[in-house]
């Protein structure tokens, strides 16, 4: 069995509105859970929660979907749980976290692949992600991040515990900007030099407002500038790259959409 949330673009409205707080599952197996051509808004609530044993999802996939306002879109809780792949393309999420966008709770969990693509997130809560189990592998790539009003502590929170940290994360072309609400951020959440995990950021950018606490991005290009030197007007949600700015990556880096 799948479930699809799919809406038809009108072609002046644009993507038909949900309120939605909460999906529930009542079966334990479940195919593909599928997010395409909408706008969906919570209730700083979690889009979905798994907190029962023996399940198992094929697939979580939000496809050129825009989420607001949801503490995490997927939580899955400590227990024997069992997903393939959940994944993030041509997306908008706005005001979203605290828990992570997705929060993975424990080893008990099961996860193969998680990714988000050719995305635009602005003014994340806490984290990107909290992910305490061994995924095999995570990927992050072509996304702009935009936090202003709401500040993160670290982009990505891992567990160094027992079968708990990623097998290989991959990120590249990512532009990271804003001033975080004044707050210091981290990449990660911990010194992962002692561990087998090596993430780098080369290949993206952050703008030089952001104040790091304590962990660098490991191989980030620094941008000469603020977010509102670099982009065209990100408080009216306008990512496009000044054409003065003397950008490097302008073109290659950051959600494709906003290329000229």
């Amino acid at each position: 069995t799948n479930v699809s949330f799919t809406g038809d673009i009108d072609p002046f409205a644009g993507k038909p509105a949900l309120t939605l707080n909460e999906v529930r599952l009542t079966d334990l197996t479940l195919g593909k859970m599928i997010f395409e051509n909408l706008v969906t808004t919570g209730s700083n609530s979690f889009l979905v929660n798994l907190a029962s044993d023996n399940m198992q999802v094929d697939e979580f996939a939000f496809i050129n979907s825009r989420l607001i306002n949801y503490r995490s879109a997927i939580r899955l809780q400590n227990k024997a749980i069992t997903t393939n792949k959940i994944s993030f393309d041509f997306c908008n999420l706005d005001n979203m976290g605290d828990y992570g966008v997705i929060n993975i709770g424990g080893n008990n969990v099961k996860l193969d692949t998680l990714s988000f693509k050719r995305s635009t997130l602005v003014n994340l809560a806490t984290q990107l992600m909290d992910v305490r189990t061994n995924v095999g592998y995570i990927y992050i790539g072509n996304c702009t991040f935009y936090n202003q009003s709401r500040a993160l502590s670290q982009l990505l929170r891992f567990d160094n515990g027992a079968g708990k940290l990623p097998l290989q994360v991959v990120t590249e072309a990512n532009i990271i900007s804003g001033n975080n609400s004044g707050a210091k951020i981290n990449s990660l959440s911990f010194d992962m030099s002692s561990t087998a995990l090596n993430v780098s950021f080369g290949g993206s950018y952050r703008t030089n407002e952001l104040v790091i606490n304590k962990y660098e991005f490991s191989g980030i290009t620094v941008f000469a500038g603020t977010a509102g030197d670099l982009f065209v007007d990100p408080e009216n949600y306008n990512f496009r790259i000044k054409p003065e700015s003397g950008f490097g990556g302008r073109g290659s880096a950051g959600d494709p959409r906003w290329f000229d």
